[in-house]
């Protein structure tokens, strides 16, 4: 028989059992105050459900300070990979002390793309030259061709008589996929008959990574302008440059967001091609930084929808370095966790409603302390807090390469797949890309070679009908 169990006992049961579910419920959704002096419940707005705003406002908030988190530890990977490359970094400079025989890398375009030419970086990439000059394709110094692909064709390559054994040849593209299949008709069938040996894109994935970020965010660094600095700045609330309207998808897809946020009473200053009333500053990017420094937001709209990696100096440069909180829609999250600073941007898609990203801005606009942890990584060891930023320029990643001796593709994402970085006495082991058109197209994210917006989810979540 089983004794009953007494009143007394029973009660201090049901308490014992509602204190530690409510103990689990603080554990798993967390308190009030997600970040210091940031209270959840002043998120509500007249007229709407406390509930809402309160579930989007704890999930960007906790995203932003888990993020901000990761910038004071570094992880056992992060560690061990640069121990690595510490050992390489030996090993490099013993090399690259030995290059002595220079090498010429001919950049197969007509246009500014490339630079002017000259000397890549001798003390750090090795004795390479970059030229335009097309006659030196069969110089014995020419040891990689890197051809843009807006300039490949039947008509324009140089005759396949002409390809040594010992070059390289380099397949370059800085433009979505979809714009350089779509627009510029590209479809890489003739391509794949040159049989390329390496790629140069703004994939982390490519052979030589051709990142929009160049300098940018360390340049930002070392501005070291404090937090209380980069408030006094601002004048304004927020601004976007557009100057590509409708040429794919993500580009009419970026104009109906944007047209649908500023009919929320958002205000939004308006510059570009796009907006032929207020024209964006013609002087150049420094003028451009300029104007942007005076507000609090950018939107970094790419003219692109799940586009791998594609992240351009809307980002990077009109945005962290010029001191505004970017506002980002193009890639996937992950691509821009992979090269952004933890806690420095706040992602469209993660907002159910365009109403609550709205809500949100003016949020933080209100609020400095919520606001300056979107600029808290500035404060930060760029060493821990920039990730994607050990790399090199490309052009002096395929120098160190073309003489054995490149030790950037450690943090290709591929890199377990590949035979390189290697450190060769006698020849560079020629590699080859598979097929340009599996790489770009087949492997892509179906999303990004849409041509219909209207078939992109964020159409009809955010009710841009």
């Amino acid at each position: 028989m089983v004794p009953k169990i007494s009143n007394i006992r029973l009660a201090l049961f049901v308490i014992i059992i509602i204190c530690f579910t409510s103990i689990s419920v603080i554990i798993l959704f967390g308190s009030d105050k997600l970040v210091p002096g940031i209270s959840v419940k002043s998120l509500t707005t007249p007229g709407r459900e406390e509930t809402t705003h309160i579930a989007t406002a704890k999930e960007t908030l906790n995203i932003t300070v888990v993020a901000r988190d990761k910038l004071t530890s570094k992880s056992p990977r992060l560690h061990s990979t640069q121990d690595a490359h510490a050992n390489l970094q030996i090993e490099l400079g013993k090399r690259l002390a030995q290059a002595n025989k220079k090498k010429t890398i001919l950049v197969w375009y007509k246009t500014g793309m490339g630079g002017p030419g000259g000397p890549v970086g001798r003390q750090n990439c090795g004795n390479c030259w970059v030229s335009k000059d097309r006659s030196l394709i069969s110089d014995n110094s020419t040891a990689a061709v890197v051809f843009y692909y807006y300039e490949i064709s039947p008509r324009t390559m140089p005759p396949s008589s002409s390809r040594r054994p010992d070059q390289i040849y380099v397949f370059w593209n800085k433009e979505p996929t979809p714009l350089m299949r779509y627009v510029h008709k590209h479809e890489l069938d003739f391509e794949e008959t040159i049989h390329f040996n390496a790629t140069m894109t703004y994939r982390r994935d490519s052979d030589f990574y051709n990142t929009y970020r160049y300098h940018w965010i360390y340049a930002a660094f070392r501005e070291n302008m404090s937090l209380e600095s980069i408030l006094k700045l601002k004048q304004n609330t927020s601004v976007v440059l557009v100057s590509d309207c409708n040429w794919t998808a993500g580009a009419r897809m970026r104009m109906k967001l944007l047209n649908k946020i500023k009919s929320l009473s958002f205000k939004i200053d308006t510059f570009g091609k796009c907006f032929p009333d207020s024209p964006a500053p013609s002087k150049g990017q420094k003028d451009t930084i300029k104007l942007i420094r005076k507000y609090k937001f950018h939107f970094a709209f790419e003219n692109s929808y799940r586009c791998t990696d594609y992240i351009t100096e809307k980002f990077y440069r009109n945005s962290l370095f010029a001191g505004a909180v970017p506002v980002v829609f193009g890639s996937k999250r992950k691509d821009y966790e992979n090269v952004a600073p933890p806690g420095s941007f706040i992602f469209l898609e993660d907002f159910k409603t365009l109403e609550d990203l709205v809500d949100y801005l003016n949020y933080l606009d209100n609020n400095d302390t919520a606001y300056l942890e979107y600029h808290r990584w500035r404060t930060t060891n760029p060493e821990i807090s920039s990730p994607g930023n050990e790399r090199v320029h490309p052009f002096c990643q395929l120098c160190r390469t073309l003489y054995g001796i490149n030790v950037d593709d450690m943090y290709n994402p591929r890199y377990s797949d590949k035979p390189i970085p290697t450190f060769t006495d006698t020849y560079l082991y020629r590699r080859s890309v598979p097929s340009l058109k599996e790489y770009l197209f087949v492997n892509e994210d179906k999303l990004c070679l849409e041509k219909n917006e209207t078939l992109l989810p964020p159409y009809y979540r955010y009710d841009l009908t």
